[in-house]
């Protein structure tokens, strides 16, 4: 398994991130918190009558991005692991029209089950699982049995559904995701 490898420097008030992710491709993404602070500012200015923020404005907040959307990740996964959009909205028991949503919607927020069946369905490691939750505001909790159960299957390479929710039903826990 490779290792993400990053580098982060701060310098002044820009955040420069660089990395190597799980297909050894360099990403380098750099945050100029002086642009954010000068819409901030415009924004929260106290007792003045606020600015309006400029297309352009939000375009540059926008594109300071410093990871991949979830949609984005998705792709890429599956660009990596050279499968179609039909083959993993299948696997993952998905409508076609939801994963056409995640795919063309960059801020679509999927739910944590849908997370969970397409790591299955694009046969994920578990470090990518985490990448591709975390790309999506979710983390595996070890907390919940229902969590403990998806990592372990991620680890054994049983990326089954149909044994997990089997699993999920036995144990009483698939509504705990």
């Amino acid at each position: 398994m490779k290792m993400r490898k990053n580098t982060v420097k701060s310098t002044s008030k820009k955040l420069v991130v660089s990395n190597h992710d799980s297909f050894g491709k360099h990403n380098k993404s750099e945050v100029d918190y002086n642009s954010v602070s000068g819409i901030v500012n415009k924004i929260l200015k106290p007792g003045e009558t606020k600015t309006a923020i400029k297309p352009n404005e939000l375009e540059t907040l926008e594109s300071m991005a410093l990871a991949p959307t979830f949609s984005e990740m998705v792709v890429s996964y599956m660009d990596c692991k050279r499968m179609k959009n039909v083959d993993v909205y299948k696997a993952a028991g998905i409508d076609r029209r939801l994963f056409s949503k995640i795919l063309s919607n960059r801020n679509h927020q999927p739910s944590k089950e849908t997370v969970i069946q397409l790591c299955m369905a694009l046969h994920l490691s578990l470090d990518e699982a985490e990448k591709l939750m975390s790309t999506a505001g979710f983390a595996f909790s070890h907390s919940k049995l229902s969590n403990v159960v998806v990592e372990y299957f991620l680890m054994d390479k049983n990326y089954n559904l149909d044994d997990l929710y089997e699993v999920f039903d036995s144990l009483g826990i698939y509504d705990e995701l």
